[in-house]
C-alpha cells in the first residue's frame, strides 16, 4: 500500500507494521516499537475522523474537549481500552517504563484492529450533512446507518 491509497487505508498500513514488528521478535525494544506504532495507527484514524466530521466545530454545551472523549460522547467509540494503550505508550516514551509483555502487546494489536474496523464505515462511506437555518438552527449528522438530530440552540450552543 502506498500513499496513493485512500486515506482510511493508511491506518491499516501502520497497524500491519506493528503486527509485523511482533512477528520478528518479542523483546522489550520490539514491544516498545509495536506499542508506539499502534498508537500512531489509532491517532491516524482519529485525525481522519475529525478532518471529515469536524466534531470540534459542533456547538454543543458541555461537550468534552479531548478527541477520545468527544468520540465517546457521540457514541462512536468506547475509549477505555484505547486510553489504556495511550497511557502505556506515554509511560514508555516519557517515563522510561517497561513495555507490556508479548501477550499484552498482541492483545493491543487486536484491540487496534477492532478499533479500526469499528470506525471503517465512518471513513469509507462518508455521508454527513450539516444544515442550519436562521433563527431556528437544525444540525443533522447522517452517518451511514446512524442519524442524530439536534435542535434548540441557546446562547450559541445546541
Amino acid at each position: 500500500m502506498r500513499f496513493r491509497d485512500p486515506k482510511w487505508k493508511r491506518a491499516y498500513v501502520i497497524w500491519s507494521h506493528a503486527n509485523d514488528i511482533l512477528k520478528v521478535s518479542n523483546t522489550d525494544l520490539f514491544c516498545i516499537d509495536a506499542v508506539s506504532t499502534l498508537k500512531r495507527a489509532i491517532d491516524h484514524r482519529i485525525k481522519l475522523l475529525f478532518e471529515i466530521y469536524r466534531f470540534k466545530d459542533i456547538p454543543i454545551k458541555e461537550k468534552p474537549s479531548g478527541h477520545y472523549e468527544i468520540l465517546h460522547h457521540f457514541g462512536i467509540i468506547r475509549s477505555r481500552m484505547v486510553k489504556k494503550l495511550i497511557e502505556i505508550r506515554n509511560k514508555i516514551e516519557h517515563e522510561a517504563a517497561f513495555p507490556p509483555d508479548e501477550e499484552a502487546c498482541r492483545d493491543y494489536v487486536e484491540l487496534t484492529w477492532y478499533f479500526l474496523r469499528s470506525t471503517d464505515f465512518l471513513v469509507r462511506q462518508v455521508t454527513h450533512r450539516l444544515a442550519s437555518r436562521l433563527r431556528k438552527v437544525t444540525l443533522t449528522l447522517n452517518i451511514t446507518m446512524y442519524r442524530l438530530r439536534l435542535t434548540h440552540m441557546q446562547d450559541g450552543f445546541l
